[in-house]
């Protein structure tokens, strides 16, 4: 289990044991962390902070891509694909980014008229719901046609 606390220090936690660590301090490339989300496999972190998204190696701390465009501050992400992708709510749209790469996989296809307040994978892995409050409706995107 991994949290990040607000002066940029993220914690890892062993749930079996209850015994903790500081995984990573804060550093000049990773600031104002928003969130951190582990891939389902439990191999990579995603750091989220307000400049960007970092993928880490869990075992090794190494970075494996930094995504300068891939912050959602005030939304949630997702993984999907069994962790090869992170789905990031920007503004009117639902970005996939390969998480080894860093590049843009797939987008979601239409139109938002505003402003995305969230975005939730199914547990299966093959819809994406995105809400927008000023549009009053849930919106559902089929990944397999991405």
């Amino acid at each position: 289990l991994f949290a990040a606390s607000p002066d940029n220090v993220i914690t890892r936690w062993d749930v079996a044991t209850g015994k903790d660590e500081i995984w990573r301090k804060a550093s000049p490339d990773i600031k104002d962390i928003v969130s951190v989300l582990l891939t389902p496999d439990g191999k990579r972190l995603a750091v989220t902070h307000f400049w960007g998204t970092t993928f880490f190696d869990v075992e090794t701390k190494a970075m494996i891509v930094h995504l300068k465009e891939a912050s959602a501050p005030d939304a949630p992400m997702a993984f999907a694909r069994g962790g090869d992708w992170l789905l990031v709510p920007q503004w009117k749209v639902v970005v996939a980014y390969d998480t080894r790469t860093g590049k843009k996989a797939a987008y979601t296809r239409g139109l938002n008229l505003w402003k995305l307040d969230s975005a939730a994978i199914s547990t299966d892995g093959k819809w994406i719901a995105t809400t927008a409050s000023k549009e009053e409706c849930v919106k559902l995107w089929d990944l397999s046609a991405w």
